[in-house]
């Protein structure tokens, strides 16, 4: 959880404003890195990575060290991502556990997909999970829990505001909103902040485009 709102702290720097503050960059970065989270050292590597790609001085030895750096950042970065994924997949921790969660919460959802379970009922879920992770019984998958718990009914309430923000984002060729948005999904998506109000407010930013450039013109 941590490790999810210092993330959602670096991607508003990055993504939010015109010129991010690189002691807020680093500061954020440091702590995702203390968190040993693996899914937001992932994120660390693609933000670097479209840091270096959005540089924006153009002196002839920056492009230079850009175009040396860029294959370079993105074979490491791809390497790194791997390892971390591997890591985590190859035993039995937080990686097998989220792929575990996945998968239980689409078998309980497919039981009762309009309605779900209820909300707050984690009941169906935990019944499912295999005796390996009796130490861990804990759900780590947002998305699935929407699903397994309100049913398609509900989970139309945060689908449909993102899928129109997305749509206006494309339309209006903003790349950095569309960026942010990934990120955030990605984040959102195998964390467990399902009902909380930091997301339910991204999700709100998210679908109206308009508040991106309000909150960006007001910065001090």
């Amino acid at each position: 959880m941590a490790s999810f709102h210092f993330s959602i702290a670096l991607l508003v720097e990055v993504f939010f404003y015109k010129t991010p503050r690189l002691w807020v960059i680093l500061l954020f970065s440091l702590t995702i890195l203390t968190s040993f989270s693996t899914t937001g050292m992932v994120l660390l590597v693609i933000v670097a990575f479209y840091l270096i790609m959005t540089f924006k001085k153009s002196t002839v030895v920056i492009q230079l060290v850009k175009l040396l750096l860029l294959p370079l950042s993105f074979i490491v970065g791809l390497f790194l991502i791997t390892y971390l994924l591997n890591t985590r997949l190859d035993t039995v921790g937080s990686g097998q556990i989220r792929i575990d969660d996945f998968i239980i919460g689409f078998k309980t959802w497919l039981e009762r997909p309009v309605f779900g379970y209820g909300y707050g009922n984690v009941a169906p879920l935990t019944a499912k999970m295999g005796m390996w992770r009796i130490w861990n019984r804990g759900f780590s998958n947002s998305v699935m829990t929407i699903l397994a718990q309100g049913g398609v009914l509900i989970f139309s309430v945060y689908i449909l505001p993102i899928f129109k923000g997305i749509t206006n984002m494309i339309v209006q060729k903003s790349m950095n909103q569309l960026l942010f948005t990934i990120l955030f999904l990605y984040l959102y998506a195998v964390t467990i902040t399902t009902y909380n109000y930091l997301p339910i407010l991204i999700i709100l930013f998210i679908w109206d485009s308009n508040s991106w450039n309000i909150y960006e013109s007001s910065r001090v």
